[in-house]
């Protein structure tokens, strides 16, 4: 059996073709197929997490093909860009509590002004009386009650998908332990084939014991349950027969079809420090809570640290930061003057109208400019 590549290689296959035209193709030419579709259409999304990702994509471009020459002379001009937008902060939305039939609007108004990318939030139910301990408010509230209207983020990413051609899709972050690994796999893997390998599959261990309650699933040591999860769906986005013995799952050679060669980029978020320190462990990148400029230059600082334990490369990690500071442009610019290249702007739930929205979009995207 031929041994599935670690997802932290994910620069080197992270797209797909359409499934439609592939699903005719079988053995070695469907293989041939799918590669070349990866190569192609995932350049983006890799060089949004690490540049240097994107140029051993680009790399492995068939040069076969008809019109070689200037393919690739556009690849070299583009991994100019790239060069320069690495001094620069990108600009990002995260599209909370927002009416169901707004986020289509909202995700291609934000791909037509060139957002990098857009992030959408999950919970499954909400108590109607919350205990005060949520982590990232002084008060211990969060800031949506129980009417907040939240989707389910993988189905709505696949949405997203189809109405946008460039921008990347972030899941910021799916609560992963309440959910069976087999059925977040496979909505993940389905939702990155759809939109072309342009998810970004932020996870996180969650806060709310209540909706750990409600579902019936453990609220204790689930930090540990969760790298177990992402273990065993590392191992069936391979596409290959797998097998699994492990504390919480366990199970015989099978196999989840179809797969995603080479995995998809796993974001571990959190804001504690062993939540940093799991996500310079085992994740492609950090996907950060709201937090202060002061507190994220920390977080960076101590995953930079461990990365390096770690012998692993800072290039090949994305850091996506959010903020609980008043979105501002002077705010963008100390961002970006700290050496920040993602920083997540929260929509404000004030805003009542699509057309609101859309002007939002238009004056924040334009705050990333210089």
């Amino acid at each position: 059996m031929r041994a599935a590549r670690h997802p932290r290689e994910f620069g080197e296959s992270f797209g797909h073709r359409d499934a439609h035209d592939a699903r005719h193709r079988t053995g070695q030419l469907a293989r041939q197929a799918v590669a070349r579709a990866q190569a192609r259409r995932g350049q983006h999304a890799a060089r949004a997490l690490c540049p240097a990702a994107g140029d051993r994509l680009a790399d492995a471009v068939p040069r076969q093909r008809r019109g070689v020459v200037l393919h690739r002379r556009r690849l070299q001009h583009r991994r100019r860009q790239v060069g320069h937008l690495r001094s620069a902060v990108q600009p990002s939305a995260f599209l909370f509590g927002q009416p169901l039939g707004d986020y289509a609007a909202l995700a291609g108004h934000a791909d037509e002004l060139g957002y990098e990318s857009v992030w959408v939030a999950d919970h499954l139910v909400a108590p109607i009386e919350f205990a005060p301990n949520y982590p990232y408010r002084d008060t211990g509230r969060p800031s949506f009650v129980p009417e907040t209207p939240f989707a389910d983020p993988l189905v709505l990413a696949a949405q997203l998908g189809a109405v946008t051609r460039r921008l990347l899709l972030g899941i910021g972050v799916l609560v992963l332990p309440l959910r069976n690994p087999f059925v977040a796999a496979k909505a993940a893997a389905t939702a990155q084939l759809l939109s072309g390998g342009r998810l970004l599959l932020g996870v996180g261990v969650g806060w709310m014991k209540e909706e750990f309650d409600a579902v019936g699933e453990p609220f204790a040591r689930r930090a540990a349950r969760m790298e177990e999860m992402i273990a065993v769906m590392r191992r069936l986005w391979s596409g290959e027969p797998v097998e699994h013995a492990g504390e919480w799952y366990r199970f015989a050679k099978l196999q989840m079809s179809p797969g995603v060669p080479g995995g998809l980029p796993v974001l571990v978020g959190g804001h504690s420090e062993p939540a940093v320190r799991r996500a310079a462990r085992i994740g492609e990148g950090w996907c950060g809570p709201p937090c202060t400029l002061a507190d994220n230059q920390a977080h960076r600082d101590l995953i930079r640290q461990e990365l390096r334990a770690a012998g692993r490369d800072e290039r090949s990690f994305g850091l996506w930061v959010r903020t609980n500071e008043a979105a501002t442009r002077d705010l963008v610019s100390r961002y970006r003057d700290a050496g920040f290249e993602h920083l997540i702007l929260t929509m404000p739930l004030a805003l009542d109208s699509l057309a609101g929205k859309r002007e939002w979009l238009a004056e924040v995207g334009d705050w990333y400019r210089r």
